[in-house]
């Protein structure tokens, strides 16, 4: 783990999931309901090689684990690569929550209707 995870999952703030090429960092509702996955980022040599979508499902295998019902996410509109970021949720499935202000609410439900 790098220093900068390990400070940032000390403040509990995040939780990280490190390869080489590229890092995802989430956390979990107080509820244990959604898993808010917070970043992903890959360097740019190894976009479009698959290795976001692993990162998340990987986030996402954690979350059922803990029997969290939804992946959530966020982008605040006007941010760097704000389109891209709405892109890549939508293409992993994710739906539209709800907007406030210049930020944009996604989620996935993670478990099956009974």
């Amino acid at each position: 783990m790098s220093l900068w995870a390990e400070y940032r999952a000390e403040r509990k703030e995040s939780i990280f999931i490190e390869h080489e090429n590229g890092f995802a960092s989430y956390n979990f509702s107080a509820d244990g309901k959604d898993c808010y996955l917070q970043d992903i980022y890959v360097r740019k040599d190894f976009r479009k090689t698959g290795l976001a979508t692993q990162l998340a499902d990987e986030v996402v295998e954690i979350a059922k684990a803990r029997d969290c019902e939804y992946l959530t996410g966020s982008v605040i509109v006007g941010s760097v690569e704000d389109t891209k970021s709405m892109k890549v949720f939508l293409a992993y499935g994710m739906k539209l929550h709800s907007v406030q202000g210049n930020i944009v609410y996604l989620y996935k439900k993670l478990t099956e209707e009974k």
